[in-house]
């Protein structure tokens, strides 16, 4: 699974922080799942969020992630998920 967003510049750095603690949640959650985080710095910095499961990502995990993102990038200047 891959999502993309964009972050103002500004916010970059927080924005990260929280993507890492909700990853490393959602991890001790569901053991199996690797989950990694890029970032190429540009006008508006992009975010990857990469997730793999060696049984693959069912909807419920699927659903489980997006919430904790969503959760943990409220009040940030963060573009849409997709």
């Amino acid at each position: 699974l891959f999502v993309y967003w964009k972050v103002a510049p500004e916010a970059l750095a927080e924005a990260l922080a929280r993507a890492r603690d909700a990853q490393a949640e959602l991890q001790a959650v569901h053991p199996a799942l690797q989950a990694g985080l890029w970032c190429r710095e540009d006008a508006a910095a992009t975010v990857m969020e990469t997730y793999t499961a060696l049984e693959g990502i069912d909807a419920a995990t699927e659903a489980a992630i997006a919430q904790a993102m969503t959760d943990a990038l409220a009040g940030l200047p963060a573009g849409p998920r997709h």
